[in-house]
């Protein structure tokens, strides 16, 4: 490791130029290289998924910018965070080119014919084509939706070609109650299908407190000798406490590179980016969602409503 930094050293100060002032180029250079690892510079390795490439491509810029780093320097710190498949990837690309060095345009260029080839390319497409809510909430709905669709731009080039196929793949309910609105943007509809969402959720938690618990099937209708019976307050709908037919589990996902999940990717990853574990919001964290405070609020009222002065609570109806 300690011989590939300083091989890594003389290379930038051949692209800073020693020949003049050596000892001031030597600090240079070394400044440098501590500037880009103190801000852990993210590495990579190789990938199949464009996502993961682009989002490696992306943040190793953002270094530089803020380290107002010379196009001469990036490409050697950036190749420098390659590993296994990449590295040896960028060792055939240098092998190439003997006497002359890369620019850092020219490798954005093979980076991306790399890891955005058209075949990958179709298959986010498809993918894109394919998307569906399902039972995703709106907003990780939205947030795959806006990461698949620079995919396929044929297919959402002006504003209302977009909210169509956003409201396309909403539930057949939502579609019913937004569609005639004739919505024109893009941002209009997500901000419509939120409120929706919103709606269906209160309306659900309100009917599961209404709604008596069903006896489990065989047991005997005993008397309850005064005492409240139990009430649901979980905000369940009789459609979610329905048996749901279990599906075999998909063999091709992989669990999130970072917090060993599965269902999503390290760049879909709720926890990395800092959201709402409970409603993917990026504004709050989950001891401040809106959505839980207003269950636990609504949860006092409905105490509060059913408890007497003496402390004594009413009986449930029959």
């Amino acid at each position: 490791m300690q011989q590939t930094i300083q091989q890594l050293t003389q290379a930038l100060l051949q692209v800073a130029g020693a020949n003049n002032n050596n000892n001031n180029n030597n600090r240079g250079a070394g400044e440098l290289h501590r500037n880009f690892r103190n801000l852990n510079p993210p590495r990579f390795s190789g990938t199949t998924d464009p996502d993961e490439a682009e989002n490696w491509l992306k943040e190793t810029e953002r270094v530089f910018r803020v380290m107002q780093c010379a196009d001469g320097g990036k490409l050697l710190l950036a190749t420098f965070q390659f590993e296994r498949d990449a590295r040896a990837w960028w060792e055939s690309m240098e092998a190439t080119r003997a006497d002359a060095q890369f620019t850092w345009e020219e490798f954005k260029e093979h980076f991306n014919s790399k890891y955005f080839s058209e075949r990958v390319l179709e298959r986010k497409a498809s993918e894109f084509a394919a998307l569906k809510r399902r039972y995703l909430t709106v907003a990780e709905y939205e947030e795959q939706f806006s990461r698949l669709a620079r995919y396929a731009n044929h297919l959402v080039s002006t504003e209302k070609m977009k909210a169509r196929r956003f409201l396309n793949g909403l539930k057949p309910s939502y579609i019913t109650q937004l569609a005639p609105m004739d919505i024109q943007t893009y941002a209009e509809m997500v901000k419509k299908a939120q409120l929706l969402e919103d709606a269906t959720d209160l309306t659900d938690r309100i009917k599961g407190r209404l709604v008596k618990k069903e006896p489990a099937s065989g047991s005997s209708s005993m008397p309850t000798n005064g005492k409240k019976r139990p009430f649901n307050i979980t905000g369940e709908t009789s459609q979610e406490r329905k048996p749901k037919i279990p599906t075999p589990p998909n063999t091709n996902k992989t669990n999130c590179k970072h917090c060993d999940k599965p269902g999503h990717t390290a760049a879909e990853c709720w926890r990395k980016v800092g959201a709402c574990l409970r409603c993917g919001n990026r504004n709050h964290r989950i001891s401040e969602c809106p959505a839980l405070k207003e269950q636990e609020k609504e949860k006092r009222e409905y105490d509060d409503d059913h408890t007497h002065e003496d402390g004594t609570e009413d009986d449930a109806q029959e």
